[in-house]
């Protein structure tokens, strides 16, 4: 039985560590006893045990708790004269309030230092004086240690869908701080790396100077929050350009919230050469939402012949911007079946229907136009012939990141001596530049005036000028 448990579980955890992905330094152990994961050489079964204790001091809060709910029966401080990861022949323990019924299964759970150790459920018996034996030093010892927290990691990102990971302990923050050309807006994902991959938020605008970057509303620095139950393992998703991300620990217990509102579109999976993010699905229609909580898992890997026949992405805008008047469908493809074509449609789009055609690996797009309105919108990408695996895609808006909205409604008229100007505010704008010419509506233009109004008087210019022309144009924050 012994044996059968411990190749069972072994290799149950060699599978945790592939599904996890873990990076460098976050590792798994399987063995009786050994409270070090830094190293450690495998004991075999039926060899004498030495002592192995796990390095925390007296005093220390140790859990029994039920399996397989992970609900704690019992705790008390360690004691290690008295523990059990004691492994003296017929030693066992039983403490006040934590004798459990026959048939019970529990185990023993401990925390400390970026360590957690357990061991393999015990199902509670009987001795022969009738008390509840709860022998734990029989049992296997397994043991995930984090690495420790760096005091400062900077990424640095350089295209579209690049994606890079990072780590924060169980329980702890880290501040990240963007930094990088004001054309350049700095915007990206959050993802945890879970068994899955799952979408945590969405920052957009964290580039100070970029067009949408507003210090008052927490765009830089960004905080990420670690909970109880997180992996620790995190990574940034570039859905810009160039920019670097440092990270440095912090006591603040938050994460920041998305701000999905200030921009248009998103991105799915990472540009790796690899679809592993996405699963092996081959249902006839797959429909997901594309929101935070999103798991990478459920998209599938393939459109097409071997995959799925239609993909129906769900998603909202919650208000219109400047950038979602020019959107693509864009896709980076690790390989595509020769005469393969993908039916696009997007709701509430200028171009609401269209065709991607593809021929191999490589980076394909579909112009879609505005996509007006607010609410549920609806991308469907249908498979009309061959196949394709994606290594990344996205809804992609087409304006640059530095591209000022054009002022809208600009009206002059006469007041007086006196030339009045007004118009509507764009997005993101918060100064305006005032240019006049004398010659014509094509220029040559000089800068009259700045203003951080829709309005603006030019005193005595009806009085001085027989005509002029005007032009208004909006500035960065």
């Amino acid at each position: 039985m012994k044996f059968r448990l411990l190749f069972t579980v072994a290799a149950l955890l060699a599978l945790s560590s592939f599904a996890f992905g873990q990076p460098t330094g976050v590792v798994w152990y399987y063995y009786p006893g050994d409270g070090d994961c830094s190293s450690h050489s495998p004991i075999t079964y039926g060899t004498p045990l030495p002592w192995y204790g796990i390095p925390i001091p007296d005093g220390a809060p140790i859990n029994i708790k039920q399996y397989p709910s992970g609900t704690t029966v019992c705790s008390f401080a360690f004691n290690s004269a008295d523990f059990c990861m004691e492994t003296r022949p017929g030693f066992f323990f039983e403490w006040d309030g934590c004798e459990r019924p026959v048939g019970d299964q529990i185990y023993c759970d401990v925390e400390y230092q970026n360590c957690h150790y357990w061991t393999a459920p015990y199902t509670v018996v009987l001795d022969v004086l009738d008390q509840y034996e709860i022998p734990l030093y029989e049992q296997d010892w397994y043991c995930h240690c984090q690495p420790p927290q760096p005091p400062e990691t900077t990424l640095v990102f350089t295209e579209y869908c690049q994606w890079q990971s990072f780590f924060v302990p169980r329980g702890s923050s880290v501040q990240l701080s963007f930094e990088g050309d004001p054309a350049n807006c700095g915007n990206c994902n959050v993802i945890e790396e879970q068994v899955d991959l799952l979408n945590i938020c969405q920052w957009n605008w964290n580039v100070p100077g970029s067009l949408g970057y507003n210090p008052t509303r927490d765009n830089n620095p960004r905080y990420l929050h670690a909970g109880p139950n997180s992996t620790g393992v995190f990574m940034i998703h570039n859905d810009d350009g160039s920019f670097t991300v440092t990270i440095r620990p912090i006591s603040v217990r938050q994460t920041s919230p998305s701000n999905r509102q200030d921009y248009a579109g998103f991105s799915e999976g990472g540009r790796s050469e690899s679809s592993e993010e996405f699963g092996p699905w081959t249902d006839s229609v797959v429909t997901v939402t594309e929101q935070d909580s999103l798991n990478l898992y459920t998209l599938p890997k393939i459109l097409g012949a071997g995959g799925v026949q239609q993909l129906v992405v769900n998603f909202d805008i919650s208000q219109q911007n400047y950038w979602w008047s020019g959107m693509k469908f864009w896709a980076k493809l690790i390989a595509a079946a020769p005469g393969t074509a993908i039916r696009v449609e997007c709701t509430q789009a200028q171009i609401s229907d269209d065709t991607l055609y593809a021929s191999g690996p490589g980076e394909y797009a579909v112009w879609l136009g505005p996509i007006w309105g607010t609410g549920n919108h609806i991308l469907t990408l249908t498979a009309l012939s061959g196949s394709a695996e994606f290594d990344c895609w996205a809804l992609r808006t087409t304006i640059p990141t530095d591209s000022l909205p054009p002022v809208r409604d600009l009206v002059v008229w006469g007041n007086g001596n006196d030339i009045v100007l007004s118009w509507t505010v764009p997005t993101f704008a918060e100064a305006y530049a005032i240019y006049v010419s004398e010659i014509g509506p094509d220029g040559p233009w000089s800068l009259l005036d700045t203003t951080a109004d829709t309005t603006y008087t030019h005193v005595g210019a009806a009085a001085t000028y027989e005509k002029l022309f005007y032009s208004v144009t909006a500035n960065k924050p």
